[in-house]
């Protein structure tokens, strides 16, 4: 078992994306609880998870004050890492519409 630090449904209700302390980004079905996909965060705690409005991009913000942004590839065939930005502290609230250079990708 694990902590999990995050947790947070897509706009359309479609995924819900948890973060916790083990390093692993979880994708879940929201009705059923079936994990989806889980993918590893480099063995670093993750604080934050946000979802882009689309539910294509993700978040996630790290205990090494680290915030990655991830790229979905649909339907649910992997998830792959596409942005690293280094910050002075660890960020407790990853609001989406701070990345929106990002989300043109």
């Amino acid at each position: 078992a694990t902590w999990i630090y995050s947790i947070e449904a897509s706009y359309e209700g479609i995924l819900v994306a948890s973060g916790a302390a083990d390093g692993k980004l979880r994708l879940w079905h929201p009705f059923t609880g079936e994990l989806l996909k889980e993918v590893e965060c480099e063995r670093t705690q993750i604080m934050r998870v946000s979802i882009s409005r689309d539910s294509k991009l993700f978040a996630t913000s790290h205990s090494d004050k680290g915030i990655r942004m991830w790229k979905l590839k649909l339907p649910l065939k992997g998830i792959f890492l596409i942005k690293f930005f280094q910050k002075r502290k660890i960020l407790n609230s990853l609001p989406f519409s701070l990345f929106r250079e990002c989300t043109k990708m």
